[in-house]
Formats: structure tokens, sequence, C-alpha cells
């Protein structure tokens, strides 16, 4: 993966889906080295990196913060990884929130353990 030039970080929810491919093919074509984007409250990282990078040829693609409250973890680390082997020119992640974890939106039905 080289980032030795410079990329681009840009909120892509704007956009509409048909021209997401030709930014980011726009974006190659003016030699920058990445693609970074966050996810907002538009499109879920992984598959719009997938898109992006079946788009292009050269261009790292990378996810800001691709926010990690609402992964499951061996999920995202499998789907990340299912990138890396598919398209060997790079995606970086940066996992995280900007918030603390909504524990009202969890819901976890627990039990004391039987005795029987």
């Amino acid at each position: 993966m080289d980032l030795s030039r410079l990329g681009v970080f840009g909120f892509l929810d704007p956009l509409p889906g048909a021209a997401l491919g030709p930014f980011a093919k726009k974006v190659e074509r003016l030699g920058y080295s990445a693609l970074w984007f966050a996810e907002g409250l538009g499109r879920e990282s992984l598959s719009l990196a997938t898109h992006l990078l079946d788009q292009t040829q050269t261009l790292v693609i990378g996810s800001g913060i691709a926010v990690a409250y609402s992964r499951e973890p061996i999920a995202a680390a499998n789907a990340a990884r299912a990138l890396s082997e598919l398209f060997p020119i790079g995606s970086s992640w940066g996992w995280g929130s900007a918030m603390p974890r909504p524990t009202s939106a969890v819901a976890c039905a627990t039990s004391a353990p039987s005795s029987s």
C-alpha cells in the first residue's frame, strides 16, 4: 500500500450512488494515492469501499472511521480481511466512534445459571 503521495478525504454521503465510481476514478486520475471517507448517516463503509475498490486500479480506499458499535467484531475483521484479499492494492480501516456506546440500543437477555 503506497501512501507516499497526498490523498483525499471526503464526505461521500451527498453524492448519488451513480456518481461514486466516477468520483473515485477522478481522484485516481488526478494522481492522489488514497481516497478516505467517513461513515456518516448514509452508506455502510465496507460495502462502499468494495464498490470504490472495484472502480479503481491503484487507489487505496480507506475509512476515516467505520463505526465500531454497529458491527460484530469478528464479522468486521472478516470483511476487512476479505477486502484485503480481493483488492491487494489496499484498503485501510479506522475503527472507532466519536461518541459513547449507545447502550440503550443494545439488548441482551441474561439469566442466572440453573442449579438443576
